[in-house]
């Protein structure tokens, strides 16, 4: 279903799409670089030019520019920009340096129009860009080569200001020739004295001229560290403005690159093929057609896994028993006044019915049913509450039907499994409310008491009960007054008369076969606390005394998970029958109370599958039994 209508949708929308005309142009782009710029994207490394310009192409401005060249001389408005942007599509030409532009519009001439503008704005931008480019780098070489003078001057001025006039003239031997030959004078003066004699080391002019040769040679020494520092720091600046020269000299030749640069293009834009009216182009319907199936495919499995994995109920007869470990009793078909049982022996009927539970037939019949059931409007098997005996009991109307043979099968099913009992007494109930309880206990009465067997069947559902309902009985004097001791259980018993003289009396159920066999005891007068009068000790001698005096006895009681009634009436009636219908209660819920009923120590005899919908059985099974089975002698 999700893929229908996801197809549907699709095609609908592209047919909604108006018919396309796309127009092209192509330029070449031309570089001309020198050696020097070569190098420098050699090392830097800007990546592919083209490539760069394609995305210029598509990108905001040269839209934008487009959009107020094609509204001038009103601005443009967003929308159109971010329409023509969208329309716009560039590509590189296989090993080439032509780039190719597309423009779609709804119109051949708007798709040139468009197209020529692209174009224009483009070229327009390029040029601006490269331009502005050249000055700002201009700009900064100028500002660079500006910085490099000025921090050569305060370096020169720093030298001088540190080392005074010495930096440029004189020599150090010029300097120390005075102290030298005063040195050697001194040293003549004391080998003199020495030489003579007649005078020690201690002789005051040896002493004298000892400490003068020791100051002089300290002084020569000073001046000699100072003069080498002085020639270091020399040396150290010439280093420091020849490398300034040549930086100097590189960025006046970087100054001149660029002047020229500013003056004329490094790139220009050839345009080869002007842009054309416009030629149509497919809408892509059929490619957006099937994208849409594939995308309702792709959500409806999704969907599907989605609800699977959320349904915790139980889906086949086989999950049933593995999950459950229980017998299957009977397998009860859907049956409603909403779906009408088919003539016997009409094939053409049934085969309208099959083409009705087809894929995607079936899947919208489970959908309007999903949707229903919501606002309680199900008239289905079980759920109901508040209809009439003849939407309930199938055997008394329609014997010959599919539902009727299921009942018989079920009653069959249930002797068999109590025939060793010693009491023949059963409890149906189920796990949650609303699952066809009521109506499988009053069908399987109808197919005992049919069967030629003595059936009483006791209405203990004191809270929202329905069996008097169906059977078009009167609720008063019945299962609550017998307990409350206000009156007796033989007295309160009713039958086929009561039938006759009830709310079903003018469709005939009176006199239905087997009505004769069936008794009812209803579940009484209101009582405001059901659990503790149904947990008096008199009701165990009541089952007694029911199951001695009658074939068969049934107990419809209220559903397990939500009341403790059931839990209390299973512990005295021993033997239980489970009530599931599928998609009703959780796995987990039908489990909890399948443990309820054992640990009260009662017996499950099995679980009855009601209402069982036409993707659990094979449709032509109904068809045979009705056209073959059903069809009178």
């Amino acid at each position: 279903l999700t893929t229908l209508l996801a197809v549907l949708a699709a095609d609908w929308w592209a047919r909604q799409g108006e018919t396309q005309y796309r127009s092209r142009a192509r330029f070449k782009m031309q570089r001309q670089a020198t050696f020097t710029d070569m190098f420098d994207m050699f090392v830097v490394g800007v990546g592919d030019p083209i490539a760069n310009h394609l995305f210029e192409i598509q990108g905001y401005m040269v839209a934008s520019n487009a959009a107020a060249r094609l509204a001038a001389p009103a601005p443009p408005e967003p929308d159109a920009i971010r329409d023509l942007r969208n329309s716009v599509s560039a590509q590189r030409l296989e090993r080439s340096d032509i780039v190719e532009v597309s423009v779609t519009a709804s119109s051949p001439e708007d798709a040139r129009l468009r197209c020529q503008a692209v174009v224009d704005a483009f070229i327009e931008q390029h040029d601006l860009a490269l331009r502005k480019n050249a000055l700002d780098a201009l700009a900064a070489i100028e500002i660079s080569y500006g910085a490099l003078i000025e921090g050569l001057r305060r370096k020169e001025s720093e030298m001088l200001a540190n080392l005074g006039p010495g930096l440029v003239g004189g020599d150090i031997e010029d300097e120390l020739a005075p102290l030298r030959a005063r040195l050697a004078e001194l040293n003549m003066q004391i080998q003199d004295l020495r030489l003579s004699g007649n005078f020690t080391e201690q002789y005051p002019e040896i002493v004298a001229a000892s400490n003068r040769i020791a100051r002089i040679e300290s002084l020569l020494s000073e001046k000699l560290e100072t003069e080498f520092e002085r020639r270091m720091q020399v040396a150290e600046y010439e280093r420091y403005r020849r490398l300034m020269d040549d930086k100097a000299g590189f960025f006046a030749l970087k100054i001149e690159e660029a002047r020229i640069a500013a003056d004329r293009k490094s790139e220009t834009v050839h345009v080869i093929e002007p842009a054309l009216p416009g030629v149509p182009v497919g809408t892509g319907r059929w490619r957006q057609t099937v994208a849409g199936g594939l995308l309702g495919l792709m959500i409806g499995v999704a969907l599907a896994f989605v609800a699977d994995h959320l349904d915790t109920s139980v889906r086949t007869i086989r999950e049933v028993e593995d999950i459950f470990r229980l017998p299957v009793l009977g397998v009860i078909p859907h049956f409603s006044p909403d779906d009408p049982l088919l003539p016997i022996g009409d094939r053409h009927s049934a085969l309208r019915m099959h083409w009705r539970r087809m894929l995607p037939l079936r899947s919208l019949r489970l959908l309007r049913r999903v949707l229903t059931a919501a606002y309680k409007t199900d008239k289905g098997a079980g759920r109901d509450e508040r209809g009439s005996g003849r939407s309930r009991l199938i055997l008394p109307f329609v014997p010959r039907s599919p539902a009727a043979e299921a009942y018989r099968t079920l009653q069959t099913n249930v002797r068999m499994a109590m025939s060793r009992e010693e009491r023949h007494l059963l409890m149906v109930t189920s796990a949650s409310p609303e699952e066809g309880k009521t109506t499988s206990i009053a069908n399987l009465a109808l197919a005992f008491a049919q069967a030629g067997m003595r059936t009483l069947l006791v209405g203990a559902n004191m809270r929202r009960p329905q069996m008097y309902r169906t059977f078009g009985l009167k609720r008063d004097r019945g299962l609550a007054d017998v307990l409350l001791g206000d009156l007796a259980w033989r007295d309160a018993v009713k039958d086929h008369a009561d039938v006759a003289l009830g709310s079903e009396a003018n469709r005939g159920l009176a006199t239905a076969p087997g009505m004769d066999n069936l008794f009812f005891l209803t579940c009484g007068t209101r009582v405001a606390q059901p659990a503790e009068l149904l947990a008096q000790p008199i009701l165990a001698s009541l089952l007694k005394e029911w199951s001695e005096s009658y074939d068969m006895t049934l107990i419809d009681a209220p559903p397990v998970i939500p009341v403790p009634d059931s839990i209390i009436l299973a512990e005295k009636a021993e033997r239980v029958a489970l009530v599931y219908q599928q998609g009703v209660p959780g796995r987990e819920m039908t489990r909890r109370a399948i443990i309820s009923i054992q640990n009260a120590g009662a017996r499950v005899l099995g679980i009855v599958l009601n209402d069982l919908r036409s993707y659990w059985v094979d449709q032509s099974e109904s068809f045979h039994y009705r056209a073959y089975y059903g069809r009178p002698e």
